[in-house]
């Protein structure tokens, strides 16, 4: 055993010898990491997919879109270079691959270069899971394009790769010192390699781009890297952390030198090294400097061209024949280090602004055409500066820089501090007015490299090059010569770099030149399927592949790729929109490529490949997608004729069910496909001329057909669908919770994006809307038009009150056959952006987001939990609804009756009434699951009362219910009738489009008594805090997203909180049951950031809800209790009540439903009572006006009579008076909504003048602003006239609460309000309170600027002698001020901290795994709020926040506030729980 332990022992020596490549390892030198050396052992080693832009911004974006929250550019370039990127490793000669060894090992002249810029570029804190984002594949691909590398050795493959000889005389390559190490023999400045180099090297670490060259991604990616984390790093200090211990050698003689005074200088020096150039130029250069120097001096090899294996499916870049071993600097390297050099500087100017900038970005958009959206973000700039008042709209082309003296200034370094960059951002003035003069070259792509290049201040770049030579020779020990001699040999390279730089730019294309017909791009946005036959070999199907891929964009903002095998028609690729995985299936395909094709296999294969995704984009309610398209490859055998008439049977059958399916042919062979396109004997659901391509090739060189396909696929546009296509066969897979239909877009800057509304969805329609819904990220043109072959040109253009833009068709298809029906197709471009888009699927920052929405959850169930469209309401299913009090409270605020039937509801009903049968009809159940409902639903089960249930229920029903639920129907024999059961999450009730509470029916359980009273005990405590979570969990999976919670600490609302976030991350982690599944590529009802709540306690302000109001709902709600939205009052309020009293009889009561229908009510709800006694007079004059219109038409035509004869003359003989007669529904509608006001606002009046509730109000405004009174409190308590007993009950609490009241004081007063028959209950629940909360009232002014003035006295009710008669009411206007809620609102939505009230407030993020309450450093402002009030709400509060949301609108940002309370409470309600409470405490 002790001798096996000791070979073992042996073993693991040499493998770790190995390991090194037998190199000494010093300081500073780095092995393989662990998580890489898969990479470099069997198949690891093989080619994978084209080491292309495309596939390494891919992989980049897998990373950053599984950390949307927790990961940004600063952290993922730092990882990268430190983690994925490891310089150098070689493939060590002469030792082969086994168990135990890796035949590889960092051994690379970059070795040491690379060790430095780690250090010199530090990593950030925390640590990046690649493993757990990336396969083993991707990662390892990942890795060798960011690796700089040289294999340098024979690999036996020369004869292809390279066939023109590089020797010397000796039959071996020469090289200056470039790999050598101490067992290669020296001679003069020469080296003799005891193993001969290849004469093409392979050159690892670079990235294929079409328009840009080659480029070294590591180099770039350390460039910003150091850019976002700048530092000047003293030589000294740096030389005395290394603690180099080995002494320096002579590069020519290797014998140790003395370098005493070197060290001195070293150790003495006061110069810095500046990261951002030692990361790219100056490193690259400093190894030219050191290890070409001493040996060639000032003729220094600067660039070193490369050419790749395929320009269509590059995976390998050979070094040219004339390397002569000098590869230190290549052309890569050369262009990499330039564009690094820029974008050091620009990220973080960018990233200061753009929190969410993500590095795919970054990359993507400076090696594009397109560019850093620098003027996007200036324009805004100037927009909202323009906004405020400050300058003029710009005109066009009048942005500048200042001035230059010379043509070389366009772009620099030096002063990029007053970059245009920060210019917008720091809000610099750059609009100047007058003629234009020539402008400066804005910066901000690759194609502008030579304006990088002059920019670079070349005795900068010599300084820190060679401050780089001298840690270069410090850390490796190697060359020491002059001082003086160096830096001239630094000077000098840097020079030869400029001149070869700029020759090497010269052979790169040039920016292009768009004219203005080319303004707008369009890029394929497909579904591509590829038939491959027997004409290609395996190599070049794979170049096909690579070919097609870019050319359609595959990734997650483009195109999808899928791939057939055209003899079997298996699928040797699955639908993807990831180059990486089409490529590791293809590369891990078992079996050979495809020797022929077989039509027929291929068609069916594909068939069944739609149809299923045609049954999850119905079960999905699919709005749009990506257009289907199959290419067939078909340059090899002819087609056989049973092949052929399969094929066109399928074409002319199966096919049919695609309507929006495109075909291309590639062939030697056209006349056969022609034939087999040709539909003229039949119908067809697709045009041939639009849907048909038949592309001749005799040859399969990609280059004889790319073009014509190009065309192709960019023709094509995406699909719009309409998704109530439902069939039995998928009526498992529709979806039963919250439905949001909507296709959510992104338009680019300069791309045009195109639609197609296929005739299948026309054909038979009365009436076709297409709408598109703008997001606020800017601005945006729409065009419309019918005939695919010309631009459309019926246009609508978003803005200012144009924010959705609706395209509207009655019977599109009316008179024409089904086939001459022409599809919509659509347009949208453009127009101006507002740099907002930084959510996940956003491709660049300035994108603007558009959606096509549809119905919502309560309307989808009510249809049998399918989508709403305009057929079905026309002819809607009739079916019965059956709900609880619950589910009627949910319901009737949202819809009315008529909406109902218009819904095809023949009957409402509650669910335990006394129910008949009836046969045939659906019935949807909408109620809780409690053990009464359920068992009420079991025994219509057991009545049979119903052929069709729809059970719906208002919460998550419990495994256990649903078991005896399902015992139940089995027992009843009813399994076969249940069609479906759901989980709706709506127990909530929405009031109002940014308004909702818990509960109505049986509110008192959450009540603020409920919370606060003594006796409560634990479980109780917790099943109201349950309660509360569960329905606000319902809340946000309605909304769709996730917040960020904000509360104080010690209060119901931190128990709230607590158990939200819990719930909400429990949901998020399960992959199966989360609900907030579209968080992370939808944001819905919300912009792209997510929203924060509030949650409060209502403790926090306890005057507002006792407080006397003076708008119209809050006082409707205070004084006729307003309830579920709707109000009751007396048919007749101006009537005697004398009159009632002498008759004893009642007077008729009426109900009035107050919603978003009645635009009365939508634009006074939130207005003083005054404005809105004069408005109803207003409205009512202006019936009266028409009405008298109608008459004196009437009149001058002598008729005089109502009958139907009389309107049918006139209709006859004017259409003045036709028109007017038209518009009688309308006028109806408004005289009766007319009246219904009335009614309520006179009901309020004789409230406010029987209680004198202005006087309370004006009183209670001055208390609470501390204003001083006119009258003692005590003599107002004391006029028996002033208000009911209740009245100055509240009153008093106010002032109670506002002031500092004194125990003499407060007796006085106390015993006041006992002469005035007041309830004196709340009072010690108030002292106790006021006593907890003393602090906090004491320290501030909650009411701050709250107060009232009085105007003139309603001058226009006077003067039109209204029917309001307002005489002895104050007309107050109340000041605009902030209440307690609103005010910890906007702190807290503004992230404001330090002397803040909310400072210590706990900030919980459910998305979080390990939750933190630390506020988050440079947290950008919210836009979006809810704010949750535990214990109740008012609609004072409400009002408030809506005041004040309105107030930080402005056009380039729009603020959203939903309020939100346990339950809604007038002053009535909650003095009666405070006196509950105070009872308590009297009586303990």
């Amino acid at each position: 055993m002790k001798r096996r332990l000791n070979v073992f022992s042996v073993r693991y020596l040499l493998v770790a010898l190995v390991l090194v490549g037998f190199v000494k390892i010093t300081e500073g030198n780095y092995n393989i990491p662990d998580e890489l050396v898969q990479c470099y052992r069997g198949n690891g080693t093989l080619p994978g997919p084209p080491h292309t832009l495309p596939f390494l911004l891919e992989l980049i974006r897998k990373i950053e879109r599984h950390n949307p929250t927790t990961l940004d550019i600063r952290m993922l370039s730092a990882e990268l270079i430190h983690r994925l990127r490891v310089d150098g490793i070689e493939k060590v000669p002469g030792v082969a691959e086994t168990q135990w060894v890796t035949p590889h090992s960092p051994r690379g002249i970059m070795v040491p270069k690379y060790a430095l810029q780690r250090q010199l570029v530090s990593n950030v804190p925390g640590r990046i899971d690649f493993d757990a984002f990336l396969t083993p594949f991707e990662i390892c691909n990942l890795h060798r394009m960011l690796s700089s590398s040289v294999e340098p050795f024979q690999r036996e493959d020369e004869r292809i790769t390279c066939p023109i000889t590089l020797m010397s005389n000796d039959g071996n390559p020469q090289a200056p010192w470039i790999t050598q190490n101490k067992s290669q023999k020296s001679n003069s400045n020469q080296t003799t390699f005891s193993r001969p180099l290849s004469r093409c090297p392979l050159e690892r670490g670079t990235c294929h781009t079409v328009d840009y060259g080659t480029i070294s991604p590591g180099v770039v990616i350390m460039s910003i890297a150091a850019g976002l984390q700048p530092q000047n790093v003293l030589i000294s200090e740096f030389v005395t952390a290394y603690r180099k211990k080995n002494p320096y050698e002579n590069l020519e003689t290797m014998d140790k030198a003395d370098t005493r005074k070197q060290l001195e200088k070293l150790f003495a020096s006061l110069e810095s090294i500046d990261n951002m150039y030692a990361a790219g130029l100056a490193g690259d250069l400093a190894e030219v400097c050191l290890y070409q120097g001493p040996a060639l001096m000032r003729n220094v090899v600067i660039g070193l061209a490369g050419t790749w294996n395929d320009t269509y499916f590059p995976r390998a870049r050979y070094l040219s024949e004339s390397h002569a071993g000098r590869w230190e600097m290549t052309d890569s390297e050369i262009l990499a280090g330039i564009d690094g050099f820029f974008l050091a500087q620009q990220t973080p100017e960018l990233y200061k602004r753009l929190r969410r900038l993500r590095l795919s970005q970054v990359l993507e958009m400076f090696y594009s055409d397109r560019g850093i959206p620098v003027t996007a973000i200036e324009t805004i700039s100037h927009r909202r500066r323009i906004g405020f008042g400050h300058g003029k709209r710009p005109k066009t082309g009048s942005l500048k820089y200042p001035e230059k003296d010379h043509v070389t200034d366009q772009f620099s370094a030096k002063t990029m501090g007053n970059s245009r960059f920060h210019a917008v951002f720091d809000g610099e003035e750059m609009i100047e007015d007058g003629p234009t003069q020539q402008q400066s070259m804005d910066v901000t792509r690759a194609c502008q490299r030579k304006d990088i290049l002059r920019s670079i201040e070349t005795d900068k770049l010599k300084q820190e090059t060679y401050k780089f030579v001298e840690l270069l020779e410090y850390t490796i020990g190697s060359v020491i010569i002059d001082d003086r001699l160096m830096q001239n040999i630094c000077n000098a390279t840097v020079d030869k770099f400029v001149d070869t730089a700029n020759r090497l730019l010269d052979t790169l294309a040039d920016c292009p030149t768009m004219s203005a017909s080319e303004k707008f791009t369009t890029k394929p946005n497909v579904d591509l399927t590829i038939v491959l036959d027997g004409s290609r070999d395996e190599y070049r199907n794979l170049q096909l592949i690579s070919y097609l891929v870019d050319l359609i964009d595959v990734s997650s903002y483009g195109s999808s790729i899928s791939v057939v095998h055209g003899t079997t028609g298996q699928y040797m690729v699955n639908k993807t929109n990831s180059i990486s995985t089409a490529f590791e299936q293809l590369l891990r395909f078992q079996g050979s490529f495809p020797q022929q094709l077989s039509l027929s296999k291929s068609f069916a294969s594909i068939v069944t490949t739609l149809a299923a995704q045609m049954d999850a984009e119905r079960s999905n309610f699919t709005v749009g997608s990506n257009a289907p398209v199959v290419l067939v490859l078909s340059q090899s055998n002819r087609i056989t004729n049973t092949d052929f008439d399969s094929a066109r049977r399928m074409l002319r059958g199966s096919f049919e069910q695609f309507p929006d399916l495109y075909f291309g042919f590639v062939t030697n062979d056209p006349a056969t496909f022609r034939q087999l396109t040709n539909f003229n004997d039949t119908t067809h659901s697709r045009a041939a001329e639009e849907h048909y391509y038949i592309f001749e090739a005799a040859q399969t060189t990609i280059a004889i057909f790319s073009n014509e396909v190009a065309q192709m696929l960019q023709a094509i546009p995406q699909r719009l669908m309409a998704p109530n296509c439902h069939t039995a066969s998928n009526r498992d897979f529709w979806r039963a919770a919250v439905v949001r239909e909507e296709y959510e877009q992104y338009l680019t800057p300069g791309v045009e994006l195109r639609y197609r509304l296929g005739q299948l969805f026309l054909r038979n329609s009365e009436n076709v809307r297409v709408q598109f819904m703008n997001t606020n990220y800017g601005e945006f043109t729409v065009c419309e038009g019918r005939n695919h072959r010309a631009a459309p040109e019926y246009c609508q253009t978003t803005g200012p009150g144009e924010e959705s833009l609706w395209f509207n068709h009655t019977r599109p298809c009316d008179g024409v056959m089904d086939q001459a029906c022409r599809a919509l197709y659509y347009t949208v471009r453009l127009e101006s952006s507002n740099v907002l888009c930084n959510e996940n699927d956003c491709r660049y920052p300035d994108q603007v987001r558009f959606v096509i929405r549809h119905e919502d959850a309560i309307k989808q169930m009510l249809n049998l939990n399918q989508p709403m469209t305009k057929a079905i309401s026309a002819e809607p299913v009739w079916k019965l609804l059956i709900y609880d009090r619950a589910g009627q409270d949910i319901i009737s605020p949202l819809i009315s009756i008529r909406e109902l039937r218009e819904m095809g509801i023949t009957l409402h009903i509650q669910l335990h009434s006394d129910r008949d049968s009836i046969p045939d009809v659906p019935a949807i159940y909408f109620c809780a699951a409690t053990e009464e409902n359920l068992g009420r639903i079991a025994q219509d089960f057991q009545n049979g009362l119903y052929d069709v249930y729809h059970l719906n229920f208002i919460a998550p029903i419990s495994r256990q219910k649903l078991e005896d639920l399902a015992a139940a129907a089995l027992q009843a024999g009813c399994v076969a009738n249940i069609h479906k059961v759901y989980d709706q999450y709506l127990n909530f009730i929405t009031l109002e489009d940014d308004m909702f509470v818990l509960k109505h029916q049986n509110s008192d359980a959450l009540s603020y008594y409920a919370i606060n009273r003594a006796n409560t005990q634990d479980v109780e405590m917790e099943n109201i805090m349950d309660s509360i979570v569960d329905s606000l969990f319902a809340v946000f999976v309605t909304l769709g997203t996730v917040p960020i919670i904000r509360c104080p600490k010690n209060s119901a609302a931190e128990m709230v909180a607590r158990k939200l976030e819990k719930k909400l991350r429990e949901n998020l982690w399960d992959a199966r049951n989360n609900l907030f599944h579209m968080d992370a590529t939808q944001t819905g009802a919300f912009s792209f950031q997510r929203p924060l709540l509030v949650l409060l306690d209502r403790s926090i302000d306890m005057a507002t809800p006792l407080h006397h109001t003076w708008t119209y709902q809050a006082l409707a709600h205070d004084v006729l209790e307003l309830a579920l939205n709707r109000v009751v009052v007396e048919e007749d309020p101006s009537a005697d009540q004398q009159q009632y009293n002498a008759t004893g009889a009642k007077p008729k009561m009426k109900a009035c439903d107050l919603d978003s229908r009645d635009r009365f009510w939508c634009t006074h709800k939130g207005s003083p009572f005054p404005t809105v006694a004069e408005a109803i007079q207003e409205e009512l004059e202006q019936y009266r006006s028409s009405e008298e219109e109608i008459k004196k038409l009437k009149t001058t035509m002598g008729i005089d009579g109502e009958s139907d004869v009389a309107f049918s003359m006139v209709n006859d003989n004017t259409a003045k008076l036709t028109s007017a007669v038209n518009s009688l529904p309308q006028l109806l509608e408004k005289k009766r909504l007319i009246d219904m006001h009335t009614k309520i606002a006179t009901s309020i009046l004789n409230y406010i003048k029987a209680r004198r509730l202005d006087s309370f109000f004006e009183l209670e405004e001055k208390i609470m602003s501390k204003q001083a009174l006119d009258r003692a409190l005590i003599e107002l308590l004391k006029d028996p006239e002033f208000g009911l007993p209740e009245d100055k009950m509240r009153l008093f609490i106010i002032y109670y609460i506002c002031s500092n009241v004194t125990d003499a004081e407060f007796k006085r007063l106390e015993e006041t309000l006992k002469e005035c028959d007041c309830d004196l209950s709340p009072l010690p629940y108030i002292q106790r309170w006021k006593s907890i909360m003393k602090s906090t009232l004491t320290n501030s002014n909650q009411y701050e600027g709250s107060g009232t003035k009085t105007v003139s006295m309603f001058s226009k009710l006077v003067s039109q002698g209204s029917s309001f008669v307002m005489e002895g009411v104050k007309n107050l206007v109340v000041k605009r001020h902030n209440l307690p809620v609103t005010k910890i609102t906007e702190q807290l939505m503004e992230c404001r901290s330090g002397g803040s009230e909310v400072d210590d407030y706990l900030y919980l993020d459910p998305k979080l795994l390990k939750g933190s309450d630390v506020v988050p450093k440079n947290r950008s402002p919210f836009q979006d709020a809810i704010v949750f009030v535990v214990g109740g709400g008012n609609y004072i509060e409400y009002q408030n926040l809506v005041d004040f949301i309105k107030s930080k609108q402005s056009t380039n940002s729009i603020r959203r506030i939903i309020y939100g309370a346990s339950t809604l409470t007038n002053a009535k309600q909650f003095l009666k729980q405070l006196s509950l409470l105070g009872q308590e405490i009297a009586g303990a």
